[in-house]
């Protein structure tokens, strides 16, 4: 049996769908290309916000299913790693997941060595902004170890099994094009 929300918080949900959705509709139609770029990302990060607030599942089975499949792959039609997004949006579920809890080890403490070293490399040669970026995606996907390894047991397994299945299917992929997979495919 679920819980349903009461009437009055439904209608409010409702109300301020119907507002978004309105507003969001009205910018795009008088925004000019900016104005769409904008709107267009901000309901990406509201997506990517519910989904990640809502339904944490997902984004711990999309990360090791986009892993195994398509790693290089970037966010649509923008140069954002699809790993990146995927890996700070693991951060962020894990908040949500109940009966996950951090408990600091040597794992922890091993990859804030790795990225204590790498930040002294990146000073060391040379501080651009480019480089700045670099070392948070490098840290932001090596850490997402921290995550993963704090998940309830069923999930942590349901995680690897995805990372399985989908490190074969893009294994059998590569295959085929190196086989002579049609172009049109």
């Amino acid at each position: 049996m679920t819980e349903t929300a009461p009437l009055s918080g439904r209608v409010l949900s409702l109300a301020v769908a119907g507002l978004g959705t309105t507003l969001v509709v009205v910018a795009w139609l008088l925004g000019g290309e900016t104005g769409r770029l904008v709107v267009t990302l901000g309901a990406a990060v509201a997506v990517a916000g519910y989904i990640t607030a809502f339904h944490p599942q997902v984004v711990f089975l999309a990360f090791p299913a986009a892993l195994g499949f398509a790693p290089f792959m970037h966010v649509p039609f923008t140069d954002i790693p699809i790993m990146l997004a995927l890996s700070a949006m693991l951060w962020a579920a894990l908040l949500f997941v109940p009966v996950a809890g951090i408990r600091l080890g040597w794992p922890e403490a091993i990859v804030a060595a790795l990225a204590a070293v790498a930040l002294c490399s990146v000073v060391a040669t040379e501080v651009t902004p480019r480089a700045a970026v670099e070392w948070v995606a490098w840290v932001v996907a090596t850490s997402v170890l921290i995550p993963l390894r704090h998940l309830p047991p069923a999930l942590r397994t349901r995680v690897c099994q995805t990372f399985a299945v989908s490190a074969g299917l893009g294994a059998t992929l590569a295959i085929a094009i190196w086989v002579g997979l049609p172009n049109r495919v």
